[in-house]
């Protein structure tokens, strides 16, 4: 099973309303920014990092604005 139709399995049977776009990869914010169908008014764009700790052994997914800088010292 593809790990986007758990994830949308979940948020079915959550009750939590999506719209759902597919696009190609992007890797970054200005080729996000690129397609017309992501940045339409309306659509929200999130930054997404994929975060560890300096061991390894603990991950966290921080989203952000588009257009905010990151600090490291302030997560």
């Amino acid at each position: 099973m593809d790990r986007s139709d758990e994830v949308l399995r979940f948020l079915d049977g959550a009750g939590i309303p999506y719209q759902l776009l597919r696009h190609a990869p992007v890797a970054t914010i200005a080729d996000c920014l690129a397609y017309p169908e992501i940045s339409a008014p309306g659509n929200a764009i999130a930054r997404n990092l994929f975060l560890c700790n300096r061991q390894g052994t603990e991950f966290f997914l921080l989203l952000l604005p588009p257009l905010s800088p990151f600090r490291t010292a302030a997560v």
